[in-house]
Order: structure tokens, then sequence, then C-alpha cells
């Protein structure tokens, strides 16, 4: 790029590229290297502008342009730091929320499962995936097929078909389940509520949103 300063470009417009240097660095390498990188470039263009009051190198710009074209470089370099700062602050505060919920989700003791409307399991929580009996593996599976407890056989399995169609075709739903666990050996039949909630985006249906609590006692 300081080529461009050197050689002026067409019609001698390289030396505003060099306002792109900044914007470019600091988004690719981030904040701190971004200032190592935009001050490097700084000296090396001031160096270039020495260079050419001491007849060493010729530059088809005045000391007036050179010095009107630094200043605004830093005018420039300042604003894309700030708005960098404040970028990466927002995504912070973004992945921290996201880990907080993560956190309280799986912290509840009833399931929490974000279904696709392809049937396909995007997230669940801790108490979902250890139910299952799959662990991390329940993720990416379809919520109506393989070994998940909820499908242990065909009644069961039509009921949350049945539940499932409604929720993707825009109604809330709910059943309740007797189911065991499969990681308990010889652990006795329990009833769960299952919720299934359509979420909208834009009018769309976006995903299902499965909970289900263990109301046992509830139902004796």
């Amino acid at each position: 790029m300081t080529a461009l300063l050197i050689s002026g470009g067409t019609q001698n417009t390289g030396i505003y590229w060099l306002f792109v240097f900044p914007i470019v660095t600091f988004f690719l390498t981030g904040k701190k290297q971004g200032i190592l990188w935009v001050s490097a470039f700084f000296i090396l263009v001031a160096s270039i502008k020495f260079a050419s009051t001491m007849d060493l190198i010729e530059i088809p710009y005045s000391f007036i342009e050179i010095r009107q074209l630094l200043v605004s470089f830093i005018v420039v370099s300042i604003g894309v730091y700030i708005y960098q700062e404040a970028r990466q602050s927002a995504l912070k505060e973004v992945r921290d929320s996201q880990q907080e919920m993560r956190e309280y989700l799986d912290q509840m003791p009833s399931y929490s499962i974000k279904v696709g409307i392809d049937g396909r399991i995007l997230f669940a929580n801790k108490t979902a995936k250890e139910s299952s009996g799959l662990g991390e593996t329940l993720i990416g599976t379809k919520f109506l097929e393989g070994n998940n407890a909820w499908v242990s056989d065909e009644a069961v399995l039509k009921q949350m078909e049945a539940a499932f169609y409604e929720a993707v075709t825009g109604k809330r739903s709910e059943c309740d389940i007797q189911m065991k666990s499969p990681v308990s050996e010889g652990a006795a039949l329990r009833t769960y509520n299952f919720t299934l909630v359509p979420i909208f985006a834009d009018d769309r249906i976006k995903y299902v949103l499965v909970e289900a609590r263990d109301v046992t006692a509830e139902r004796e």
C-alpha cells in the first residue's frame, strides 16, 4: 500500500487508499494487534515523507498533503478503534449472556430442548442429555427417532408425533407421557408432561421449544 504513496497511483489518488488500512487492520487483527500495525504503518509513511525531504526518494505529494494525510489517518484510526472497542464489548456481552442462559438451563430439573422444524435437535440442556442416555451426542439427532427416552415404544412415538405436528403447524401442544430413564436399570415408569411451543420469527416458525417435567406425583 505504501507503493501507492510513492507512485501516486492513478492521477495521484493513491494517497486516499491509505485510509483503508486501519479499517481492514482493526477488523482482521483486533484492537491490540491493530494498534501495533497501524502505528508501524504511520511511522513508515512518516519515514517515507522524511526520506523525500532528504531527496532520498521522490513522491508526488507535498509536505502539506502528507501532513493532512497523517492527521486524517490518526483521526480515522481512533474512530475505527472506538468502533472496534464497542463492537468487541457488545460481542462479549452477548457471549456472556448466552453462557449465563446455558448455565441456567442446565440447572433446570426439567427437559429443555430446541428442535428445528425438520425435527432435528439443535440444543438440549443437561437434564435432557443425561436422561436420554445419549449425552452430548443427543445434539443433531432426530427428536422422534433413535434411542431417546421419549420414543421408547410405538404408543409414545405416536403421541409425540401428534404433538410435534401440532407445534410445527403453529399450535402449542401438550401431552403426558409415561417413560423410564434409559440410564437406570429397572427404573419405574414415571409420567412426564411435555409442552411443545412453536417459536416464530418474521411470521414463520423458526423452531419448536420442547419442555418436559416430571409430574408423577401430581398425577397420582
